[in-house]
């Protein structure tokens, strides 16, 4: 996938979001079962809180399952790019002191990803892969969300499996049609294995996602500095919507 193709399908997902977030928000109020198997593998320093970089965070959702676990024994940051969804993240946490949200698009030129020190105890990319375009980009950004940990902290990566589900196929729109009415068309030949156009509850927006399998979202950790903790799947009424995958910065 050639660099064009990349800048049109993440402009496809900003559109989107700008337009579609108070609807996308409404549906999305819970926590996925799945991530507190997930989150249970990080465990702070002694003495501290644990501290969670939570990205593409949404509208905030995470954090209810982290009260759930950790009582208030944490410290959490929240970053997306999407104004609107951040924005009702901060309503859902308005009372919560050690709460935060900042502005941040991964997938933008440059790196403004949020540092501390030591690192986070837990970096969670929960509903954010199947948006970006190319192994190499998601490749690239692992690496660098394992630069954010700590040693010894821990990762954790959902890969929403849609491509095979009826009902994610019906919402699929080829690009020959997105192509009839865009100012500017979009490569099929640049396309990968897995990208799709899908319509989103009766919007008219649609939005890119790709379909990282198991096995392509375990290849894209290899040969990095980590340890794997878990690997399974979860989520959606088959308990098989989401396949997860937790690896820690290695010492």
């Amino acid at each position: 996938m050639n660099a064009k193709t990349r800048e049109q399908l993440i402009a496809i997902n900003r559109r989107f979001y700008s337009e579609v977030a108070g609807d996308f928000d409404a549906t999305r109020n819970d926590a996925w079962p799945g991530w507190a198997r997930a989150i249970a593998h990080a465990e702070p320093l002694p003495g501290q809180p644990l501290h969670v970089l939570d990205v593409g965070c949404g509208n905030g959702r995470l954090v209810d399952m982290l009260s759930e676990s950790r009582g208030e024994v944490f410290e959490y940051l929240g970053v997306d790019f999407s104004q609107a969804l951040l924005e009702r993240a901060r309503s859902r946490c308005a009372a919560r002191t050690q709460i935060r949200f900042e502005t941040c698009d991964v997938l933008a030129p440059g790196d403004d990803l949020p540092r501390r020190e030591p690192g986070f105890d837990l970096v969670a990319l929960f509903g954010v892969l199947h948006h970006v375009p190319s192994a190499e980009l998601r490749r690239a950004l692992f690496e660098r969300l394992l630069e954010r940990l700590r040693p010894g902290g821990v990762l954790a990566v959902t890969a929403w499996q849609f491509g095979d589900r009826e009902r994610f196929r019906a919402r699929r729109v080829p690009v020959e049609t997105f192509n009839a009415g865009a100012s500017e068309p979009i490569d099929p030949a640049q396309l990968d294995s897995g990208d799709h156009l899908l319509r989103f509850a009766g919007a008219k927006a649609l939005r890119y996602c790709n379909h990282c399998s198991e096995a392509e979202l375990h290849g894209l950790f290899a040969d990095l500095p980590l340890r794997w903790l878990d690997r399974y799947t979860a989520d959606g009424k088959t308990a098989d919507l989401n396949a997860y995958a937790v690896v820690q910065r290695a010492v």
